[in-house]
């Protein structure tokens, strides 16, 4: 019925793609990971990166309150991570309390040693955030013992073995 009624405002073709769309069963919502990331941020060691896609933004806010909740600042890293944050902002779709988000020149030390990092590249891209946080060369933050990484995304097919590296 959703769909018809955008026949009926005029449109003439819609053209879609969903990944695994032949896989059988539902998908659950973005609800459904935040008990996951609230454990996750509960413990006290080290910082959490969540490598995800930087287009869906509604995981960007249930992950950043869950942060909040632990008392945890949060940062966004990748030029496209970075890009859609600061629209999500900008609409009120995504709300970091004032005083809590990180520059990416302040997740060594400080503060940034228990922030919640939201990293692009979740589909193990070259170039990425994350695929230079796996080979330790990425300019503004290293890995240290602590450090939890979660690879929060579904791997599209044909990626697996990049993600695999990145992995």
């Amino acid at each position: 019925e959703a769909i018809s009624r955008w026949g009926d405002r005029g449109v003439l073709a819609l053209l879609s793609d969903s990944t695994n769309a032949e896989r059988p069963g539902t998908t659950g919502g973005e609800e459904d990971v935040v008990p996951a990331f609230e454990d996750v941020l509960s413990r006290p060691r080290g910082r959490v990166l969540v490598s995800c896609f930087a287009t869906p933004i509604p995981r960007m806010p249930l992950v950043s309150d869950a942060a909040a909740r632990a008392v945890r600042p949060v940062a966004f890293l990748g030029r496209r991570m970075v890009d859609n944050a600061g629209v999500a902002i900008d609409l009120g779709l995504l709300r970091v309390p004032e005083g809590t988000r990180l520059g990416p020149d302040e997740l060594q030390g400080g503060p940034g040693d228990h922030a919640l990092i939201f990293v692009s590249g979740s589909q193990g891209e070259p170039l990425s955030a994350m695929s230079r946080i796996a080979a330790s060369n990425h300019r503004d933050i290293q890995l240290e013992p602590g450090d939890t990484v979660i690879h929060s995304a579904r791997i599209i097919p044909g990626n697996e073995n990049k993600i695999g590296r990145v992995l």
